[in-house]
């Protein structure tokens, strides 16, 4: 799931909410019904963060086909500002980092979060790949996995 994509109802994702066809769970279904087309995955994800499960959830949903990313509102969207999606995108990433190298990742994470953009983001990780594989080794597999979720 791309985080800073903005999410919609599919038709699927309508019907469910009129008729509950296919008996999604509560918790399920109100996340479901709080996707407008116009919120960030991050920004759904958020008001939910308490809920237990919740990026699985979403990700039933995508999967299931009762949800989409809409890539033109998500370019538009990222266009505006350096969204809250971006900022608490960029802020897991530098989690990540920090969760697999300690303090020793401390300048790396300073990095990351000194990107103002998605781009820059994607592009800091791009030319840094082999040190960053390098720092990270073995460890680095929830990184590039929330990187991959986060940028795409």
């Amino acid at each position: 799931m791309n985080l800073l994509a903005v999410l919609s109802k599919t038709a699927k994702g309508a019907e469910e909410i009129a008729t509950r066809k296919d008996k999604l769970d509560q918790r399920t279904r109100a996340l479901l019904i709080v996707v407008n087309g116009k919120s960030t995955a991050t920004e759904i994800l958020k008001k939910f963060e308490q809920m237990p499960d919740v990026a699985q959830k979403m990700e039933f949903l995508l999967s299931g086909g009762f949800v989409a990313e809409t890539a033109a509102a998500a370019q538009s969207a990222a266009a505006v500002a350096p969204s809250a999606a971006f900022e608490a995108a960029r802020a897991q990433l530098a989690r990540a980092m920090l969760d697999a190298l300690g303090p020793a990742g401390d300048g790396i994470t300073e990095k990351i979060e000194a990107c103002r953009s998605a781009q820059e983001l994607k592009d800091y990780i791009d030319t840094r790949r082999a040190n960053l594989e390098a720092a990270l080794g073995r460890r680095g597999e929830p990184f590039w996995r929330k990187a991959k979720e986060l940028l795409g």
